[in-house]
This record gives C-alpha cells, structure tokens and sequence, in this order.
C-alpha cells in the first residue's frame, strides 16, 4: 500500500487505506438493502457487476417476473431454484437443459455450465452458490503452505535423513521441512515526478510460516492453480482457500474438479516424485522468477538427489516451463496434464514470505544461485519499450526517445528477446527508464547501483519494482504517466528531472 507522503506518514497510509476500504463496504451493502428493497432486477444486476459484495440468493426470481425478457434475470432465476432445491421453471434455453441434466456423478455437465454461464459475475456467483448447496465444496486447497492447521504432517528433525521419509516402507507419512517463523516490516520512499517533486512512502509486512516444503505421499494435483489432494482424500496444503466473491472462473472450475477426484475413481495413476512450485500467476514472468523460482531453495535438494521432478501444468507451458529451462532444470520437468493425478510423492514447495512484494531472502538467493548483480558496473543507457504488447506502452515514445538519445540512450524491446538475453542486457545497464511491467524483472540481474525511472499510471504500482531496487541497492525514481486508453504519456521534462537526480543530464 502507499500514499504521496512524509515518512511519519507511511504506516497511517496503510490504515487509512484500510479505514477507506471499510467505508466503500458499508456504502455498498446500504445500496444492497435498497435496491433490494427496490425489487428491480437490471439495477440490481448493474451495481452487482461492478461491486465486491456476495452475490445474494432469494431475491432474483421475483424480479425476473417482473421482466420476463431480460435473459440474464431469467438465468439467475433459473439458478437461484436450483440452489434453493425448487422445481426448475420450465424455459427453452441451454441453461435450463443443462440444469435438468445436472449428475454428481459426471462433472461434465458442472464444467458445461460454467462455461454457459461465464458471461456474467452475477451467474459466476450463483453457479458458486449452486457448487457449494450440490457438490458441498466450499474451499479449494491453495498452494501456499501453512503450518498453523492440522493435517497430520510431522516435522523433519536435523537427524532424520530425508531419504528415509522418501523411501520409508508404506503407508509413508506426509512431513515438513520445517524453517523459523518470521515477521517483518519494510519500509522505503521513493522520489516521484508528477509536476511536482513529492516522495512515496511504501510499506509491506510480510509473515513467513514455518513450513518451507510440504511432503505427501500418493497425492493428487487437479488443474493448473496448484490444487493438490493427499492420499485420504483431504485438503493438504495447509491452507485452505474459502470460496469468496471475486467469483474466479478457474476457482470455481478447480473447486468442481476436486469434488469429483474425491468422488470418482476416475483419476490418473503416475509413479514419479514431484515438486510444486506454483499457484496462478504461470503466465507471468514475474511471479514465474520472483515468486516461484526461489521456491526451489528448499525443494531444489529433492530434484538434484532424490531425482523429484518439477511439475508444470498446461498454463506453464509457455512462460513458467520457459524461466525452469533457461535456469537449467530443463531435464527435470515433467508435465501435469489437466485430468486429476495422482503421484507417488507430491512436495509442496512453500513461498518464501506471505506479503505483497518481493521478499528479501528470495532476492538474496536468487542473486547469489545465479550469480547476478556480481559484475562491473553497467554502462549503457537503456529506454524499455512494450512495443511487443498491446497495454501499458509510451504512447509518446519517439517523442521521448528524441530528448534521451543525445544522452547516449538505445531503445530496447526486452518481450522480444530470449531470457538470457533479457538478463545480459539488464546486467550491462547503468541506467534504465522504463514503462511499469514484466520486462522490469530482469532488474534481478543489475549490478548494485543502477539508476532507474519507472513510468507508472498509478502510484500504487511503483512499490513492486522499487522493492526490488531497495532490496538490490538500486537508485529508484518514479514518473507519473497520464493514462491515454490502454497506454500512458510520459512528460519527457519529468523523465529528465528524474534522470538529473540521478545524475544522468549529460552523455
């Protein structure tokens, strides 16, 4: 979290964003009440797509009697029956067919359904509420450990070899690497250039658990966000994600697959050992080298000499399998396929830190397991350019690019490149202006001190990057850019102050 502020104010910027959140809440439920009250269904549904509040169940068939020809209000009706375990009105449409034709027995009707209903965060929330009144499921396992529940695991003691956990005689038992618990605050400002000179405080606390990598013998993994089932049919990693009102379309979809994995012996039988790295950021490179990457420091000891594989289901298949090649464990990968399967082990590997930013100790290690960051000074002068996607571009990047060129800087379109160019480019970098995005990443492998200038829509999405710096040692500043549809304009003055700041106004 963060505000334009002094750095008495950093921590009052966290509650008072807390504080706002609670007043939005209220103000929304208050419209709730009214327009239920009201009993017109199209208001109704309006202010429910933009909100956060629950859908709610009771109120949709009335409403849809009094508008017989909006579809989407004879949908929730139709689904709100359902739930309440009522007779189905009898309509012609594919909804109704496929309600009648629901079974507990075939989730191919669950997963029809959804994608009938996949047009509206209204239906989303119904079919939720209809999962959870049929199939009873309310929760899908995460894949973030935590050691605070119950599940039947035993801490590995310093003495107790890892290879007599792996290779014990059956039943094996699930245990836990364990690690120190830890709490911890960071703070860092960083400058912003908006028309006026002001500073950012941002602010993260973060918590790491105890447990560094979750064990289980003959466990399942279901899908691609990393839902993984222990033998006797429980939800095993620790932490167990509540259904909530974000009405996530592969939430609900992991949520009807597990109900059926535990009902069905329809599942995939494979004898491999493997490691779970991730959740469902894979098609980020960001959250596939910061956040899942440094999962392995605990885990990579089961892949070099007990021979685990690396799991990756089909949404990795382009950037996370991608990161795990050019880090050099190309030979250990072996891909989950969508169908539930079981393994003959499944470790879990654990976040290094539960908190919003990049934890300090993964920077740390990556840096040091690789190698980056250990060179000379870099040299050259870098202008990122997102030419190669579709949001979040410069939209006057020529423009700026006239005023930067005298000062010695080449534009660079990072997307376009293979990783290991990626890092070689960054790790050669004295000075880097960039638009906020995934190509900021490979900052992972600048050498201590690089200058950087981050354009960002909003300031709340400066901290992400500038974490890194503060972790790093680099130099760090802000510009605001003025949002121009789905791209910004960066003010080439303020580009400039920054760069004076940093000391960069001549070649």
């Amino acid at each position: 979290m963060a505000a334009v502020s002094t750095p008495l104010h950093g921590l009052g910027a966290v509650m008072l964003t807390a504080d706002w959140s609670e007043r939005t809440a209220t103000a929304e439920r208050r419209t709730l009440a009214q327009l239920l009250a009201a009993g017109d269904g199209q208001p109704l549904i309006d202010f429910l797509i933009g909100s956060c509040l629950p859908i709610p169940v009771g109120c949709w068939q009335p409403a849809a009697g009094l508008d017989p020809d909006n579809p989407v209000l004879q949908t929730a009706a139709l689904l709100e029956a359902a739930i309440l375990g009522q007779e189905l009105p009898r309509v012609p449409t594919p909804v109704y067919n496929a309600l009648v034709a629901l079974d507990r027995q075939n989730p191919a009707g669950w997963i029809r359904l959804l994608d009938l209903l996949d047009t509206s965060r209204v239906l989303l929330g119904l079919l939720q509420a209809l999962v959870a009144a049929r199939l009873g499921r309310t929760w899908l396992a995460a894949v973030q450990p935590r050691s605070s529940a119950e599940f039947g695991a035993i801490n590995r003691a310093p003495d107790h070899a890892m290879i007599d956990l792996i290779l014990g005689a059956e039943p094996r038992q699930p245990w836990i690497e364990p690690r120190p618990r830890q709490h911890q605050m960071r703070l860092w400002q960083v400058p912003l250039h908006s028309g006026t000179h002001d500073v950012v405080t941002f602010a993260d606390y973060s918590v790491t658990e105890d447990c560094a990598l979750l064990v289980l013998p003959n466990a399942s993994i279901i899908g691609h966000l990393g839902t993984v089932i222990s033998g006797d049919g429980q939800p095993s990693d620790l932490c167990i994600r509540q259904m909530d009102s974000t009405y996530n379309v592969n939430f609900i979809t992991q949520s009807i697959l597990s109900f059926f994995h535990e009902n069905s012996a329809s599942i995939q039988e494979n004898s491999l050992d493997v490691v779970v790295l991730y959740d469902t950021f894979l098609t980020s490179y960001y959250h596939s080298v910061i956040d899942y990457l440094p999962r392995l420091q605990a885990a990579e000891v089961l892949v070099r000499d007990f021979g685990f594989a690396i799991a990756v289901p089909p949404d990795g298949a382009e950037v996370f399998r991608t990161v795990l090649v050019h880090f050099g464990f190309e030979n250990a990968l072996v891909d989950v396929p969508a169908q539930p399967t079981r393994f003959r082990t499944v470790a879990v590997a654990a976040a290094a830190q539960m908190g919003k930013y990049a934890s300090p100790a993964s920077i740390s290690w990556l840096r040091q397991r690789f190698q980056w960051g250990s060179g000379p000074p870099g040299v050259r002068r870098l202008l990122v350019s997102r030419a190669d996607v579709p949001t979040r571009r410069i939209a006057n990047e020529d423009a700026l690019l006239a005023v930067l060129a005298p000062l010695g800087f080449e534009r660079v379109v990072p997307g376009r490149m293979p990783i290991h160019e990626q890092l070689r480019l960054f790790a050669s970098a004295a000075v880097i202006v960039a638009p906020h995005g995934g190509s900021l990443t490979n900052l992972i492998a600048a050498p201590p001190g690089t200058a950087v200038v981050e354009v960002v829509p909003t300031v709340d999405l400066g901290g992400w990057f500038s974490s890194l710096s503060e972790i790093c040692g680099f130099r760090h500043r802000l510009v605001f850019g003025r949002l121009v549809g789905v791209d910004m304009v960066a003010d080439p003055a303020e580009v400039l102050a920054a760069l004076a700041a940093l000391g960069y106004s001549t070649p």
